[in-house]
């Protein structure tokens, strides 16, 4: 079930109704365009930033969130955290694609402006390795450090390039492989035949190769 509310106060009130959420947690949560929820197979947006965002951002945001709500589904909506980079940079990597399908951008375009984005926020630091991104505890502390911008470049190009070796039906696989199993690592493995810790290795050379 999609919400779109009026105002920010309305948006708020929607956490504590539709979500059951406490009202400190709902005015903590309400920062956030748009959130979809596993357990409620609810997406909430708020409408009155909504409608201030131009259309193809609009787009991009309900196709994230959208892609979060099949994400649980496909784990028979076990509401298990899979890899956050994986979560995140999945609904993200659909949500261009799907724009690109509407001809609002492209996705080439997208991805050269991440790679930028990258780039931009190397110098002088150091991206965490994904390990340091698997569970939404870790998500929230990198967006919150390094930002939310070149955390979601870093899962976006990660899951462009795991697609690009692995193919797409890996992917959704790997989300269905947690209707039985609670095992981020495990599942990994079985899904794209490999230890995560080898992928994390070899995306991080992929990194410096494209940003040279």
């Amino acid at each position: 079930v999609l919400y779109i509310y009026p105002s920010l106060k309305d948006y708020e009130t929607g956490f504590i109704t539709e979500l059951e959420a406490k009202s400190e947690q709902a005015s903590a949560r309400s920062h956030a365009l748009a959130i979809a929820n596993c357990k409620y197979r609810k997406v909430l947006v708020n409408g009155h930033w909504f409608s201030r965002v131009p259309w193809p951002n609009r787009v991009k945001t309900l196709a994230h969130e959208m892609t979060h709500i099949a994400e649980f589904q496909l784990g028979n909506w076990g509401c298990i955290a899979p890899h956050a980079w994986l979560t995140e940079g999945f609904a993200h990597w659909s949500a261009y694609k799907v724009v690109e399908k509407l001809g609002l951008d492209t996705f080439a375009a997208a991805r050269d402006e991440f790679i930028q984005n990258i780039a931009d926020f190397k110098f002088g630091r150091t991206l965490p390795q994904l390990s340091r991104l698997a569970s939404p505890a870790d998500w929230d502390y990198s967006a919150r450090s390094l930002g939310l911008e070149s955390t979601y470049a870093q899962a976006f190009l990660a899951v462009d390039y795991l697609i690009e070796r692995k193919g797409l039906s890996a992917v959704l696989n790997y989300f269905a492989l947690f209707e039985r199993s609670r095992d981020r690592a495990e599942n990994f493995r079985t899904a794209f035949d490999e230890d995560v810790s080898v992928f994390d290795a070899d995306f991080g050379a992929h990194l410096k190769k494209i940003l040279m």
